[in-house]
């Protein structure tokens, strides 16, 4: 590939990483300073943080370093799997999460009146459990 490619997607992957380490951060500061952010949905936002700042950290790096190094890896199989089983999981866990966001949605336009249907902040916190637990055992065979 030529020069410039490479300098432009290391261009690229080093403002995605600093803008998704920034955000994802603040996000995650936000909701556990704030009593008053701690909803339902953020907490959900907050997983998803979490898988962000996951792939930022482990994977972003790996890819860099690969494109750099004319897409050879040199770095072992261990830490060949190590990436791709962060990957995995925090793919896993973001999908998932999104999916329980899409419920809650659903049940709250379902039903708007009775909040008692909806997720309480123990049940968010068991389903995100859940959810962490699945995507950990779906990278594992990695």
């Amino acid at each position: 590939l030529p020069a410039s490619f490479t300098v432009t997607v290391c261009v690229l992957y080093a403002i995605i990483f600093v803008m998704s380490l920034i955000g994802n951060s603040m996000v995650i500061y936000a909701v556990a300073s704030n009593r008053k952010m701690r909803s339902i949905t953020n907490v959900f936002l907050v997983s998803l943080a979490v898988s962000d700042l996951l792939i930022t950290v482990v994977s972003m790096p790996w890819s860099v370093l690969h494109a750099l190094d004319d897409h050879a890896w040199n770095f072992g199989d261990f830490m060949c799997r190590v990436p791709q089983f962060v990957q995995v999981v925090s793919v896993t866990a973001s999908l998932m999460t999104l999916t329980c966001i899409a419920v809650d949605r659903y049940i709250a336009i379902l039903h708007p009146l009775n909040s008692g249907v909806r997720f309480s902040i123990l049940r968010v916190s068991l389903t995100l459990l859940s959810v962490w637990v699945v995507a950990i055992t779906f990278g594992i065979p990695l």
